[in-house]
């Protein structure tokens, strides 16, 4: 993402080029905070209010997602051909035929939902909603703030992920419905639904690590220790492990996956300070759910340091855990006073917003030129090449 902070300071279009371009996300943000200025003439808290409110923002961010033409999303190109493809398979083609690097569940899910259509357009409307669905619940859930924790799955990089990667988007969502698991002490629901997920992604598995270290205590000396000794002493063996580790766990499926060292770095940096800035507002909280959120948001840092060190696509690993800023950043807010936790919201929600234009502008994963489906020259993906 080096280049996005780049564009900031050198736009390579004109505003009003860029605004052409970028129309339905300009719209998504203004809408998503229009609706918020809606909301807050009610003072209502009820359990139908809270629904509406993930009705009305998932709803939106749904039909982005859906109304898309198959070009919007780097590797739709692969995606959807092959969702043809497997749609004449046999189930049991499919449950035991290789296709490309694809996990088996994942060659599952095409053939089922191949079952209603095999339309192209219906798939990419059928993955939107399923994603939006999760994601909906569980914000609707855990959430203390609907807006905010919309606002940043938007705009910090997982929504942004769902139009081009399908596969760990599915796998992403599917770990966040495992948090419910994690955070209500079912491992047997919680091992189940984390390998579900790694039929979508083999990466998925990683985040199984947070059974294991949720019930630790993560101090602030305790989160500052492990950041220092992971980026001074860690680090390094890393380099010579990781491309054993990738060849013998993944088999190199992953390692065509581009990677940006500069931006996973800066994210890094980012994670870090939000997870060490945190404790300021949450030193007293000693709830469970937000110890769980410390250890998702520094393993998140963890991976995106690994951008110092390799250049395949582990950093991605990252979102299975940055998913939860969505969650932890308003919780972290909602520790300040009433009186000035407003003006703070705003300004986060602001910054948030800024930072999700800035860096689709860029082109990153080739959502823009946003396009709807039924445009003339947009309605079929590009051609796959080899």
């Amino acid at each position: 993402m080096r280049h996005v902070f780049y564009n900031l300071c050198h736009p390579s279009q004109p505003f009003y080029e860029q605004l052409s371009i970028m129309e339905v996300f300009y719209c998504l943000i203004f809408f998503y905070f229009l609706a918020k200025l809606l909301f807050d003439f009610s003072a209502s808290h009820s359990t139908r209010f809270r629904k509406t409110q993930c009705a009305v923002y998932g709803g939106t961010a749904w039909l982005v997602m859906a109304l898309r033409s198959p070009q919007n999303g780097i590797d739709m190109k692969g995606y959807l051909p092959m969702f043809e493809h497997i749609s004449r398979f046999s189930f049991e083609d499919a449950l035991t035929r290789e296709v490309m690097n694809y996990e088996q569940g994942y060659v599952v899910f095409n053939k089922l939902a191949s079952l209603l259509s095999d339309n192209i357009q219906y798939f990419i409307v059928l993955n939107a909603a399923i994603i939006i669905l999760i994601v909906s619940h569980i914000i609707y859930r855990y959430s203390t703030n609907i807006f905010l924790s919309f606002l940043i799955f938007v705009s910090f990089g997982c929504y942004t992920l769902c139009f081009s990667g399908l596969r760990q988007a599915l796998a992403i969502a599917l770990i966040f419905w495992s948090f419910k698991y994690l955070t209500g002490n079912k491992p047997l629901k919680f091992a189940a639904t984390v390998l579900v997920a790694s039929t979508f992604h083999t990466s998925a598995l990683i985040f199984g690590i947070m059974w294991f270290v949720k019930n630790i205590r993560l101090t602030f000396s305790r989160g500052l220790g492990a950041l220092l000794v992971y980026s001074i002493l860690v680090l390094p063996f890393l380099k010579v492990l990781l491309p054993i580790i990738s060849s013998w766990v993944f088999d190199d499926k992953y390692s065509s996956y581009g990677s940006d060292e500069g931006g996973a770095i800066t994210m890094a940096v980012v994670y870090s300070f939000v997870f060490l800035g945190s404790y300021l507002l949450t030193k007293n909280d000693a709830r469970p759910i937000i110890n769980t959120y410390r250890w998702a948001i520094l393993f998140a840092a963890f991976f995106q340091f690994l951008g110092l060190v390799s250049q395949g696509a582990i950093t991605r690993m990252a979102f299975y855990f940055s998913i939860f800023f969505c969650l932890f950043i308003p919780a972290v807010l909602s520790n300040i006073n009433s009186q000035t936790r407003p003006y703070i919201n705003t300004t986060a929600a602001i910054l948030f917003a800024i930072f999700f234009l800035i860096t689709i502008s860029s082109g990153y994963l080739n959502i823009v030129p946003y396009h709807f489906f039924w445009e003339y020259g947009w309605q079929n993906p590009l051609p796959l090449s080899y």
